[in-house]
This record gives C-alpha cells, sequence and structure tokens, in this order.
C-alpha cells in the first residue's frame, strides 16, 4: 500500500489515541500499556479499543501481545507521536472544511468551520515539540511593554509572556 495512503488511513486512530491519551501513556511507559486497565481506568469499551489497536498494528504504529493484551510501541510509533498534533490539528481542527471544500469554492459560501478546541490542544502539542522554543528564545531578546494575541492556539503563549513581563 503506498504510504501516503496508509497514513491517510491512520488519521482517525490517531486521533482518537491522542484524545483518550493512549499515546502519552505509552510514550511514558517501558513495558506497554495493558488494555484492559487503560479501557476499565478511562471508562473505555474494550472490543472497540482493541480493534483501534489492530488499525494501528497494520501501520506498524503499535504493536499488541494478544496473550497478554499489553500494547506495545511499534516501529512507527515516536514518528507519529512527534507529529500527533498535525494529525489532531488536520482531521478534527479543519476536517469539516476539508469534507466540504468543493462548496468552499462557490462564489456565494465562504464559511470555513473549524473546530477551535481541537486547533489549540493540537497547536499546544505541536508548538511543544517544534515552534515554542524558537519563540521562546525570539522574544526573549526583546523588551516590550505591550504584547497581542492573534487567537490561533490556547494562549497559553501569551500567559507566558505576561508571566515574564517587564512592567
Amino acid at each position: 500500500m503506498d504510504p501516503s495512503l496508509r497514513l491517510l488511513l491512520a488519521h482517525a486512530p490517531v486521533n482518537i489515541y491522542f484524545e483518550i491519551g493512549l499515546f502519552e501513556t505509552l510514550q511514558q511507559s517501558s513495558n506497554g500499556v495493558h488494555l484492559p486497565s487503560f479501557c476499565e481506568e478511562n471508562s473505555l469499551d474494550l472490543p472497540s479499543t482493541e480493534s483501534l489497536v489492530f488499525s494501528m498494528e497494520c501501520f506498524s504504529i503499535l504493536t499488541q501481545d494478544t496473550n497478554t493484551q499489553v500494547v506495545y510501541k511499534g516501529e512507527q510509533f515516536a514518528d507519529v507521536f512527534e507529529n500527533k498534533g498535525y494529525f489532531l490539528w488536520l482531521l478534527q481542527g479543519y476536517g469539516s472544511s476539508l469534507t466540504s471544500l468543493p462548496s468552499l469554492l462557490s462564489v456565494q459560501s465562504k464559511e470555513i468551520k473549524r473546530d477551535g478546541a481541537a486547533i489549540a490542544l493540537a497547536g499546544k502539542d505541536y508548538g511543544k515539540m517544534h515552534i515554542d522554543s524558537y519563540v521562546e528564545s525570539t522574544l526573549s531578546d526583546f523588551s516590550w511593554n505591550k504584547v497581542a494575541d492573534l487567537g490561533c492556539g490556547s494562549a497559553n503563549r501569551i500567559l507566558q509572556q505576561i508571566g515574564r513581563a517587564h512592567v
């Protein structure tokens, strides 16, 4: 299967595991995650969750020992974990706009629908890995007495700047 198609098919489960915390739990664990316990602790349906684990196994993102029901990081886990915020941003944050893209091309319809909460969560995640250190480094070189938030995230960055304010 073409790698780009595989990635596209993995989008939904990646978002689900990001939101329910399985990726974070796996990232912090060196011994894997016992799936029945994880499901019980998070009020999740075990058979449904197992189905999604199986789909992630198809993409080498997760592996599972079916005897012990322990889920482990797969060969592609590190890359997907690092970029999971982008999955959330694209699929959930702008998913409805992408599915209605043909109507957005119409002269009469220019309403772009987005999920601001998903975009903020995604931005916080990928910002932590790819952006924040550069922004902080740049902003620390400037002295300022006013700051503006463009409204493209969780407001975490502006809160940090207010915390270091020179006032």
